[in-house]
């Protein structure tokens, strides 16, 4: 009987080695642990529940401690082989960040795929290119801009295919 006890004892011990192991690689992952060069790895998540669809916005931060990069996600759930599987696809709209913290680009996404006008930013916060997307594909006004803001040149596409260069580029966009 001690024997059977001692072995038991023995697979409990090397088990709860293995727990606190496990525990101290996610909080050295996840804060980062004194080694500022997994800093840039470093990111924050948020989850909001709004019209019960659960939206999880991660983030991600320069080594400055400045938002870096932010992107909803719509968490979906199905059935896989014995347990339930959850994805996540982009929802929301995407945004990332220079090291300075002026806004680099903005990226929607409806379920996964870029839909709406997706815009550029140079690094003083001045629009460099707004370009509209319809399920990830270019469809509509492409603008480049002037530092100054004003429009330098238009191009339209259709499903993802340049369909005319517009010989008035100064007109409103």
């Amino acid at each position: 009987m001690n024997v059977i006890k001692r072995f038991f004892e023995w697979i409990m011990g090397w088990v709860m080695m293995g727990v606190i192991v496990i525990t101290l690689g996610w909080a050295v992952n996840t804060f980062g642990g004194g080694d500022d060069s997994n800093a840039t790895k470093r990111s924050k998540k948020t989850t909001i529940s709004k019209d019960e669809k659960l939206i999880e916005v991660r983030k991600e931060y320069w080594d400055n401690g400045k938002l870096k990069s932010e992107t909803p996600y719509k968490k979906h759930y199905g059935i896989g082989w014995k347990k339930v599987k959850t994805t996540l696809t982009p929802h929301g709209v995407a945004k990332e960040y220079y090291e300075t913290g002026i806004l680099k680009k903005e990226d929607p996404y409806v379920d996964g795929e870029r839909t709406g006008v997706v815009k550029f930013y140079d690094e003083n916060g001045s629009i460099e290119m707004s370009a509209t997307f319809k399920n990830s594909k270019q469809d509509g006004k492409t603008a480049y801009y002037y530092s100054d803001g004003s429009v330098m040149d238009v191009e339209y596409y259709k499903d993802g295919h340049l369909a005319q260069v517009s010989d008035k580029p100064n007109d409103e966009i």
